[in-house]
């Protein structure tokens, strides 16, 4: 499987405020009763950005015997977030399963295949780089 990816975020803002007003219930309507803007201590702001992520990604899967199972898959990106000198970047994973339920030691197979899963995953994303995530769940052989 190949694809390609393409985001554009635009963000605006306008933020103003005031203080010390004669009533407790005024809304965002009548901002300018307040006596902060007749002493020049109101605030007012506003903002605007543009975030821009493009990527291709491809993938890999393989099966063989139904015994072990394999999956690879890479994303380029390249991301007006990311920094100044590394507009671009690769960000590749790799899983491998081995069907237990598949071999012949197990007696009797579980009812369930979530009776004994162990995945192991190697994670990366934008914002937290690498990380290899074990995660082990229980074993019943009996």
């Amino acid at each position: 499987m190949v694809g390609y990816n393409y985001e554009q975020t635009t963000w605006e803002r306008l933020q103003a405020g005031n203080s010390d007003f004669n009533f407790d219930d005024i809304l965002w309507n009548n901002l300018g009763s307040g006596s902060y803007l007749a002493k020049g201590k109101a605030s007012m702001g506003t903002g605007k950005s543009l975030a821009k992520l493009i990527g291709v990604f491809g993938r890999i899967n393989y099966n063989w015997k139904n015994l072990l199972i394999a999956s690879a898959s890479i994303r380029y990106e390249g991301s007006t977030k990311f920094g100044a000198d590394h507009k671009w970047g690769a960000f590749p994973s790799l899983s491998l399963a081995w069907e237990m339920a598949n071999m012949g030691f197990l007696k009797r197979p579980p009812k369930h295949r979530s009776e004994f899963e162990t995945p192991c995953f190697l994670w990366c994303n934008r914002s937290f780089g690498l990380r290899l995530l074990p995660v082990i769940s229980h074993l019943r052989l009996s």
